[in-house]
């Protein structure tokens, strides 16, 4: 795949993220019938995963559950800050904390919304400097 096109689809997924949306790519690679393993062989078979031909990119909606806002809402009004510790890409992280009333602003930034490889990073006086202002950390 060309820098053009690779930079084409990751645009996509990155508008797909912005939205909340949870991205899953499908792609395929024709195999020889010699090379695939028995199937008593395939419990530690690795597929291929070079060579792939994209078919498409889905974006998948995984609202939040009804109730959260409200329960942020209402520990925000209690004086109770609310954090989010989530696997999800920057992106995601953001838009999904915005649903939820963790975050009001869409134009969060570190260290309020912060990557876990970057937090980490972090001496310990800068982490112990930058903790109390994290709501989101992906």
């Amino acid at each position: 795949m060309t820098s053009d096109k690779a930079n084409h689809f990751r645009k996509y997924i990155e508008d797909m993220a912005e939205q909340s949306l949870r991205c899953v790519a499908f792609a395929y690679r024709n195999l020889d019938p010699k090379d695939i393993p028995s199937e008593e062989q395939r419990i530690n078979w690795e597929l291929p995963d070079n060579d792939l031909t994209l078919i498409g990119i889905v974006g998948m909606k995984d609202p939040c559950r009804p109730g959260v806002r409200d329960a942020v809402e209402l520990c925000t009004n209690s004086g109770v800050k609310v954090r989010m510790v989530t696997g999800d890409n920057l992106q995601t992280a953001r838009a999904i904390a915005l649903e939820c009333g963790i975050l009001t602003d869409p134009q969060a930034s570190a260290p309020v919304i912060i990557e876990g490889k970057v937090f980490r990073a972090y001496s310990d006086a800068e982490r112990e400097a930058v903790a109390d202002k994290i709501s989101v950390r992906p």
